[in-house]
């Protein structure tokens, strides 16, 4: 039996705009929502083989408002974290890596799944933020940002359902380490 129930949020949906990568010489783009439920799908299915409980929260490729995801989050009345999956942009496409976010009762969420998608390429650490699914949740909340879609070597890893499986596979790890360890 799971200790918790972790609330699978895959961040954005299609109608959220400039989420998405440039398209590459070979014609190839990331469109985030389609990353983020991909991510959320491999994880859901190792939860499930596992008998680990989770909720995911965005169960279409629409967007759910912020404060309605909030919302939802916070009428599951079991005790629970949630996990925001996201990949992430930046204006200089040569910043790559990964990164996890948390406010205030997060951090030692935070901190154990950054150790394990750290191993996933450049570690870039813990980030305290207010972002605001994070922060106005009831329970535990982190965000995961699982590399970035403006850097085009990155973005190719990304874009393979092999290295979005081991992204799973690493949240999914974290998520064992917090039930084993009696977290």
């Amino acid at each position: 039996m799971s200790k918790f129930i972790y609330i699978l949020d895959a961040g954005h949906g299609v109608e959220t705009k400039k989420k998405e990568s440039p398209e590459w010489n070979d014609g190839t783009k990331l469109y985030e929502y389609e990353f983020n439920r991909n991510i959320v799908s491999y994880l859901s299915f190792m939860l499930r083989e596992s008998g680990i409980k989770y909720h995911v929260l965005v169960d279409s490729e629409n967007d759910l408002s912020l404060s309605k995801r909030v919302k939802k989050a916070n009428e599951l009345k079991e005790d629970s974290i949630y996990i925001s999956v996201h990949s992430n942009q930046f204006t200089d496409n040569r910043v790559n890596g990964f990164e996890t976010h948390y406010y205030n009762s997060g951090e030692k969420y935070a901190k154990i799944f950054q150790k394990h998608i750290g191993l996933l390429g450049k570690d870039r650490g813990l980030k305290q933020s207010s972002f605001y699914v994070i922060k106005n949740t009831d329970m535990p909340a982190i965000l995961t940002e699982n590399g970035f879609y403006s850097n085009e070597k990155e973005c190719k890893k990304l874009l393979t359902p092999e290295f979005q499986y081991q992204i799973a596979e690493a949240h999914f790890r974290a998520i064992l380490e917090i039930e084993n360890n009696n977290i």
